[in-house]
């Protein structure tokens, strides 16, 4: 999605937003879209507003509409809800910190738990669970545990003292 050369202005002339609900509304009407009509589309989780043939993110729009100005790193849905695009719901981060929100496991992690690995040893195959957290550029070991609801709990518990952007 490009920021391309869309400024505040020509974003106002062009659509009404509506910050107690994330809801744009085309105020320029053309064939496919008009005036008064909702504005958006969603794909896959995320809603796009093609403008002048260049498609944005609906929540980046949002804060420009907003705020002026593009934002500077990345915009954090703060309740997970990508669909949520509320100005109170959306905080200019970091990456780094629009990764300490996360609350679910990727798909390839095999614990399916956020935090937690699982590691299979030996010809007896025995499991353990490890719990591990990354600040700034550190990955700290957390524990090793026989149950990966403890080393859940334990990355849980680490993650709410140590993310400052963590939500959960």
């Amino acid at each position: 999605m490009a920021t391309s050369d869309l400024t505040a202005e020509r974003l106002r002339e062009m659509l009404q937003y509506d910050p107690d609900t994330g809801v744009f509304t085309w105020i320029v009407g053309s064939i496919r879209n008009p005036a008064g009509s909702t504005a958006g589309t969603t794909r896959s989780t995320y809603q796009t507003i093609s403008i002048q043939y260049v498609r944005h993110f609906a929540h980046r729009l949002a804060w420009l509409h907003y705020y002026g100005e593009w934002p500077k790193g990345n915009l954090d849905h703060i309740d997970h809800d990508t669909r949520n695009n509320r100005i109170h719901n959306l905080r200019d981060v970091s990456q780094a910190g629009n990764m300490q929100n996360q609350i679910r496991a990727m798909s390839h992690n095999l614990s399916g738990l956020l935090g937690v690995s699982k590691r299979v040893r030996g010809k007896r195959g025995t499991v353990t669970y490890y719990a591990r957290i990354k600040v700034g550029k550190k990955v700290r070991h957390l524990g090793c545990f026989a149950c990966p609801h403890e080393a859940h709990a334990a990355y849980v518990e680490a993650k709410r003292r140590l993310h400052e952007t963590c939500t959960i």
